[in-house]
């Protein structure tokens, strides 16, 4: 049962960390993307 939750609480700091990670990639994308049209126009 310990194990389990201690798996759980793991499993929540992982998908946090991918959160994060995910949200600044998609950040950094955005960026990139914006720059890209300005050249375009």
């Amino acid at each position: 049962m310990v194990d389990g939750l201690n798996w759980v609480c793991h499993n929540d700091k992982t998908r946090f960390f991918y959160f994060i990670y995910f949200f600044l990639n998609l950040h950094v994308i955005l960026f990139c993307y914006s720059i890209f049209c300005l050249f375009l126009i």
